[in-house]
């Protein structure tokens, strides 16, 4: 295992104030297919998934849908769950509205090649410095990961990329293939 990489909890709360960003582009989160209740009360989505109903078999009520997703961490075999993750947002892609994805590290730019749309093809911004995600428990925040995060928007029957830009540029930098 890379040391780098490795982490006691596959699961960290956004901070707020990349939620509050979120929040500006979507008028409201009708779906966090990643979450649980404690992580929600920060979120506000609608519907959310837990563990135990496992986003990854079961179906997502997401037609005309605004959704929000900050994958576990791990693996499931030999794959990541942030890919999993984004292949089955992918898989609805493009019933909902649009949708906002939180990679926990660039390397899911490159793992997600393969998909029918790869996160490096869509606008995504890449925060000037590390997100320090929150403890799982509320109380404070993980030390700041070793690798840089992404920020990756996609249009589905929204396309909101240039409120997208005009939220998250001052974050990072921005990556618009789609100009």
């Amino acid at each position: 295992m890379n040391i780098q990489h490795s982490s006691h909890c596959d699961f960290w709360l956004t901070p707020l104030y990349i939620l509050n960003r979120v929040h500006c582009v979507f008028e409201k989160v009708h779906l966090d297919p990643a979450s649980d209740m404690h992580a929600n009360r920060r979120v506000g989505a609608l519907n959310y998934l837990t563990v135990e109903q496992d986003a990854l078999t079961t179906e997502w009520d997401c037609v005309d849908q605004n959704i929000w997703i900050n994958p576990p961490g791990g693996k499931v075999g030999n794959k990541s769950k942030a890919g999993l993750f984004w292949d089955r947002l992918v898989y609805y892609h493009p019933t909902f509205n649009h949708a906002i994805f939180l990679a926990f590290n660039l390397e899911a730019l490159q793992h997600t090649q393969q998909s029918r749309i790869s996160m490096a093809q869509c606008t995504f911004c890449v925060p000037s410095k590390r997100i320090r995600f929150d403890l799982p428990s509320g109380l404070g925040q993980k030390s700041a990961p070793s690798h840089a995060s992404a920020i990756i928007y996609l249009p589905g029957k929204i396309d909101a990329t240039k409120v997208f830009i005009e939220t998250f540029n001052d974050f990072g930098a921005i990556c618009n293939k789609r100009k």
